[in-house]
């Protein structure tokens, strides 16, 4: 009885947690008291300064400088260059036009639609250039609620704009730069740190009873995260060698731990692959083995993850003796049959394998520590004589400029949106109304379903910050008690940036509002000041959802077949790679392409699940069974791939009558996907023997490929069917 009660408690406390972590979903490693510090400094000593010499106007610099925090988002030391200094020179011109032009709200309108539209756009040249773009727009809307007395006072505004972004490329950019390979550094080690996440979701299922439903749920989505984060660290590590115009000892090193990375992660995805073909097979202290060892791969590719990303030494690695119990408890196991066996054998030299890659990792992470002479921190702050070419800017400027385009109708949309915000700010004469503005445009996102969680997570923020800004105002005697709250408000708020965006809106709020008064009033808030932001902030975000769901809304539903058929021709290439026996480089590059390929239909696919519906959309069913076959298959080809040539020799007609056969039929389903037509008659396939390793492999191939059949089927009929109420209506 006892039992059954704890197991109802636990089971209740399992339900809780698993709600609070879909509601507020944590990234506590994503938490950075060093950014959080930096910022704070960046943002009080102007506050500092301004109540010292009692010009209360100086506050002005604090809030732009805290923005120019915020507009660097990582990666290469250049990127983050021509990212503050962007916001940096783009702000002060857009202060002084928006100064000038706020006199008139006849000029006013169309000069923030014009702007908004523009910053907006950004977002085609990159992350950064989107961040850059949203703080652009946030800025103008500010300055446009808090007009200037004239053009002297105009100017002054824009010097401060000037000083305050300066100052902030001051402290972010040389002052506060320690590591001129920081962000790679932290890049792989979140690469490491997602390859330790996989393993360890393979080693707590690995118990002899996860259900096939589990296996594909929590491998899948620690999967995706693992290949989301290493493709991550290529970029980064891409943008650091366009940057340095030799060769780096500490760049080589980093590229050596991201190859590793990537290594261990093709061979933990064999791994599952191999150990859920043994699914329950071998006596329990072999199975106990195994879990175990996964257990100890995964506690040192997290070590391996903090001493990248922490600095501190790399710990020394300890897995022969696991990896000896292994072969020891496999090799006298004969309780399982001759394919199980066979399988569980090669998941110990895929062990044996990623050890091997481990002690490579840990070897030249020691020498990623070693300091860098004078000659080459000096080197970094270089232009590359030869940078890689980069992208035509007005092409890519071209290809978008078309409503087809969803970056342009994006834009459009937030564009309109900030436009009408200031037209009502103005017309009801609303105090603090460029809340409204600056709620509207930052909950806007290009899809429906993230638009709709920012809403919440933005208004939510934003009402519980206005209280505490409110409860600091009534215990606050004045303006220097303001400014040492200052201070670990902005540490609190840039710290959790990364971990929760609601919990960064809560703190962001009052510190916000505590700057805004001292530089507007030069005093406290007063607690009625929680009401108006709260009002502001519901009426910003029913005006940011009514333009995300009316104006050019983006369902994935018409996005995610064609994401569908990317990922089906990109993974029957990679089989095809993998069974044809092909290079290893261009095994590598296929498998890479079928992991991004279906990384970005499963993303579609939580969007899809994500968007405001009263029942799960019909395509959600057919596309989740899609895309966890393709899953399944990538392991099939990952596994033959690593398997001994010899066993791949002895098989070669085998392996080349499935590529054959599996070849056709994905690509027969993507083309009816694509087209919406009937899906072909798949001829029967050959029938083997699956008493081997090998033939256990492809007789799983042909099952999966069985089963994305029928769920195309289900998928092109309801498509069918949803035309056909189209028309009728």
């Amino acid at each position: 009885m006892a039992d059954r009660t704890a197991s109802a408690g636990g089971s209740a406390r399992g339900r809780v947690r698993g709600w609070l972590d879909r509601a507020v979903p944590l990234k506590s490693e994503a938490l950075s008291l060093a950014a959080g510090i930096r910022a704070a400094t960046a943002c009080a000593l102007p506050v500092l300064i301004a109540e010292l010499t009692h010009r209360h106007e100086l506050s002005w610099i604090a809030i732009v400088a805290f923005w120019g925090c915020l507009a660097d988002s990582g990666g290469a030391w250049r990127t983050r260059v021509i990212a503050m200094a962007s916001f940096t020179g783009l702000a002060s011109f857009g202060c002084l036009a928006a100064l000038l032009a706020g006199g008139s709200i006849w000029l006013a309108v169309p000069f923030v639609f014009v702007w908004s539209f523009g910053a907006s756009l950004a977002r085609i040249y990159g992350n950064a250039a989107a961040v850059v773009g949203s703080l652009l727009v946030a800025e103008i809307i500010v300055c446009l609620g808090t007009p200037s007395g004239g053009l002297t006072e105009a100017l002054q505004r824009t010097g401060m704009t000037i000083i305050g972004g300066a100052w902030a490329m001051l402290l972010v950019l040389v002052i506060w730069r320690l590591y001129p390979y920081g962000p790679a550094r932290r890049s792989i080690g979140d690469c490491w740190q997602a390859v330790a996440g996989f393993a360890e979701a393979l080693g707590r299922l690995h118990r002899g009873t996860a259900a096939d439903h589990e296996w594909a749920q929590v491998i899948g989505a620690r999967r995706a995260a693992a290949r989301a984060a290493i493709e991550i660290g290529r970029d980064i590590m891409a943008g650091e060698r366009r940057r340095r115009a030799g060769e780096s000892r500490r760049g080589a090193l980093l590229l050596v731990l991201l190859a590793d990375a990537d290594q261990v992660f093709e061979a933990l995805v064999a791994l599952s692959e191999m150990l859920e073909s043994a699914h329950g097979s071998g006596r329990p202290s072999a199975q106990r083995a195994l879990r175990l060892m996964l257990l100890r791969v995964a506690r040192t590719a997290a070590l391996l993850a903090d001493s990248l990303s922490q600095g501190r030494p790399p710990p020394p690695i300890r897995l022969a003796t696991s990896l000896a119990r292994v072969e020891r408890h496999l090799a006298h196991d004969g309780s399982h049959p001759e394919a199980a066996g066979a399988a569980l054998a090669h998941a110990a030299d895929l062990f044996g394998r990623i050890a091997q890659y481990l002690t490579v990792a840990i070897e030249t992470a020691a020498g990623v520590r070693q300091a860098e002479g004078l000659a080459e921190l000096i080197a970094t702050a270089a232009p590359e004589p030869k940078a890689a070419p980069r992208p035509a800017i007005w092409a890519v400027l071209r290809t978008n400029l078309t409503l087809t385009s969803l970056a342009c109708r994006h834009a459009l949309r937030l564009a309109i949106a900030a436009a009408v915000a200031v037209w009502l700010a103005d017309w009801f004469a609303i105090e603090r109304g460029y809340w409204i503005g600056i709620t509207a445009v930052v909950i806007l996102q290009p899809y429906v379903a993230a638009t709709w969680q920012r809403a919440f997570e933005r208004v939510a923020g934003s009402v519980l910050g206005g209280l505490i800004a409110a409860g600091l105002g009534l215990v606050l005697t004045g303006p220097m008690a303001v400014v040492a709250v200052v201070f670990p408000l902005s540490v609190i708020t840039l710290a959790v940036r990364g971990v929760n965006y609601a919990l960064f809106v809560l703190f962001l709020t009052p510190q916000f509002v505590l700057i805004a008064e001292l530089f507007q009033t030069g005093g406290v808030p007063s607690w009625q000041l929680a009401g108006i932001r709260g009002l502001d902030s519901v009426l910003g975000g029913m005006l940011g959802l009514a333009a995300g769901f009316l104006l050019w809304p983006s369902w994935e539903s018409t996005r995610l077949p064609d994401q569908l058929v990317l990922a089906l021709r990109a993974n029957r290439d990679y089989l095809a790679a993998a069974l044809g026996g092909a290079d290893d480089t261009v095994v590598q590059a296929a498998r890479r392409g079928a992991g991004l390929a279906s990384n970005n239909a499963e993303a579609s696919l939580q969007r899809l699940l994500g968007e405001p519906r009263r029942r799960p959309p019909a395509i959600a069913e057919p596309a989740m069974t899609i895309l966890t076959c393709l899953r399944r298959l990538a392991g099939a080809a990952a596994a033959i791939s690593l398997m001994p040539i010899a066993a791949r020799d002895a098989t070669t007609a085998r392996l080349s009558s499935v590529r054959e056969w599996s070849g056709m039929a994905l690509a027969g389903i993507a083309e009816a996907i694509g087209q919406g037509a009937e899906l072909p008659v798949l001829p029967a396939l050959v029938p083997g023997s699956e008493q081997d390793m090998i033939g256990s492999e492809l007789g799983r191939i042909g099952r999966q490929i069985e089963v994305i059949r029928g769920a195309a089927a289900r998928l092109v009929r309801r498509d069918e069917a949803n035309s056909g109420a189209t028309d009728a209506e």
